[in-house]
């Protein structure tokens, strides 16, 4: 479907904003989740109280970004072998494979 379509045209650009507006919104949505089930079962089981509860999720939350950063995204990069863009390629646009 977007075989014939140019990576540098205004369409194909437009399709790659869209997509990583959609991932980043993806993203937040799915961390507030996990936050508040987070949160959620440390208030549950009494652990701590929900001020408290709040506030160290608040707190690790920002640490585990200063900390951890983007290691995990490049771990995952570091799986993937070095031909696979070549094969996703050849995949698209099978003329690219011969």
């Amino acid at each position: 479907m977007l075989t014939h379509l140019d990576p540098t045209s205004t369409l194909a650009v437009g399709l790659l904003i869209f997509a990583l507006a959609m991932v980043l919104m993806f993203e937040a949505t799915n961390g507030f989740h996990d936050a508040a089930n987070a949160v959620a079962t440390v208030i549950y089981t009494k652990s701590l109280k929900p001020t408290e509860a709040v506030v160290w999720s608040g707190v690790m939350n920002f640490v585990g970004v200063l900390v951890g950063g983007i290691a995990v995204a490049y771990a995952l990069v570091e799986l993937l072998p070095a031909t696979a863009p070549l094969q996703l390629d050849a995949l698209v646009n099978p003329s690219l494979g011969s």
